[in-house]
């Protein structure tokens, strides 16, 4: 029987600012892009093209059962020894926030699923919005 997993991520987005990734390397670990948006590849110059829309992306582990308490936990622990550079970047770029939960429900368990009151502190102190995915792949 194969398990429900679950992870979390930090985005940053911005409409009007081109992202220095760079940048954003050297102060906090970025998730990897692995596929490209529909239309980039057809830009002459897709490596080096201003598209106005930026995101960088942060991830948690992904659990390897149905309880995601400690992933949850880890990941907010390394966005608070982080908060100072997320702060810092979330303001030069003009970004906005998005904290996600991501659930991948492959058997018939519940994830447990549960933010403490210092994560959703945490959450309004750098101005993120809460937002959660459930795919059913059952």
């Amino acid at each position: 029987m194969v398990n429900t997993n679950l992870y979390c991520t930090l985005t940053f987005h911005s409409d009007t600012e081109k992202f220095n990734l760079k940048e954003f390397e050297n102060k906090i670990q970025l998730y990897k892009k692995l596929s490209w948006t529909i239309g980039d590849l057809q830009h002459p110059d897709y490596e080096e093209s201003a598209r106005i829309d930026s995101s960088a992306v942060i991830k948690s582990n992904t659990s390897h059962n149905y309880d995601g308490t400690e992933v949850i936990s880890d990941f907010f622990e390394y966005l608070n020894s982080k908060k100072g550079d997320i702060l810092e970047l979330k303001k030069k770029y003009k970004a906005l926030l998005h904290f996600d939960i991501v659930i991948n429900l492959e058997s018939n368990d519940s994830p447990g699923v549960f933010l403490s009151h210092e994560h959703l502190l945490f959450l309004t102190e750098i101005g993120a919005s809460l937002n959660y995915s459930v795919y059913d792949y059952k």
